[in-house]
């Protein structure tokens, strides 16, 4: 083991921790972040009241998922110490694309709820 694998496994846990930071946070300002992402995509109608059930029974078990999966995969490569940067990567990328498709779907059913109602 080199020298340099420890420095590397600290910096990992360290991204690790703050990915599970970011999402938790993610969850509790979901309808704030679920607005700018959908305004960013040229949006216009708001979140209306139903974001928090969104957040509620699809956004906060989904980060559950998420984070379960994403805590096993960072051990299992923690263990090998191989692809630890790319597993870190890969997971904040994962995360933004989550973030954007929940936003963009929840939109997306509340426009289609609109429309059939009227």
């Amino acid at each position: 083991m080199s020298p340099q694998m420890p420095i590397r496994q600290t910096l990992f846990w360290i991204g690790v921790g703050a990915l599970v930071l970011v999402t938790i946070c993610e969850v509790v300002f979901y309808p704030f972040l679920a607005e700018w992402a959908h305004d960013l995509f040229g949006g216009q109608e708001a979140a209306g009241s139903s974001i928090g059930y969104f957040r509620d029974f699809y956004v906060a078990p989904g980060a559950v998922v998420f984070l379960v999966a994403f805590l096993f995969t960072a051990w299992l490569t923690s263990r090998t110490g191989r692809w630890l940067v790319p597993a870190l990567i890969g997971a904040w990328i994962l995360n933004v694309v989550l973030l954007f498709a929940s936003s963009l779907w929840y939109f997306h059913a509340i426009h289609r709820a609109m429309q059939n109602n009227g």
